[in-house]
């Protein structure tokens, strides 16, 4: 087994604005190679149903065993899984001056792989057993859209009856809006023939 192996790299720049303003935009990689995720080596067979055109596990015939029934999951470790991420990241500075500090970024980011490990390894993965590119898309957890915005003002109000309650004020109100993630619609078949009911 082949250890995974993440690469990682940036590259930014940089400009200063006038008034204490800074602005930035920076490119965001990596790569993921040799993802450790679970093989199933006995997925079941498949068989067509000539009544609903979809492709599934064979009838158990009472009385009678079938070979593919006697044995339970034999699984194994596929070490050759792959993810990659690369995003764009957009980000503006007001230094504190004039009584206030502003930091805004937004993200725009896509993650593919040809599947997310959980830390479970006894269990199949793949929808085909003997074709993982057919699990590459979308990684479960790709946020495309991050938008994160920071206000920090403070100031000084001497009240005369009570100094104590009056004296200082700070404001730092935080915003973050993201995007969705992707969710699967199942039909219930087994369109895949893999013995697994996905979309």
């Amino acid at each position: 087994m082949k250890p995974t192996n993440i690469t990682q790299w940036n590259v930014t720049y940089q400009k200063q604005l006038k008034g204490d303003w800074m602005a930035s935009a920076s490119y965001i990689g990596n790569k993921t190679s040799h993802l450790w995720l679970g093989y199933d080596m006995t997925p079941p067979p498949r068989w067509r149903d000539p009544d609903i055109g979809h492709h599934r596990p064979p009838p158990a015939v009472p009385g009678q065993a079938r070979g593919w029934a006697l044995i339970g999951n034999l699984l194994m470790l596929d070490d050759g899984a792959n993810a990659n991420y690369n995003g764009l990241l957009l980000s503006l500075q007001h230094r504190f001056n004039h009584g206030f500090t502003l930091l805004s970024n937004y993200t725009w980011s896509h993650c593919l792989s040809d599947g997310d490990s959980v830390g479970n390894l006894r269990q199949g993965y793949y929808q085909i057993q003997n074709n993982r590119n057919a699990d590459y898309g979308n990684c479960n957890y790709d946020v495309t859209q991050i938008f994160n915005t920071r206000l920090f003002t403070s100031a000084r109000l001497w009240g005369k009856a009570s100094p104590q309650v009056l004296g200082n004020w700070q404001f730092a109100p935080i915003l973050r809006a993201t995007s969705g993630m992707a969710i699967n619609v199942g039909s219930g078949a087994d369109n895949s023939g893999s013995g697994i009911l996905r979309s």
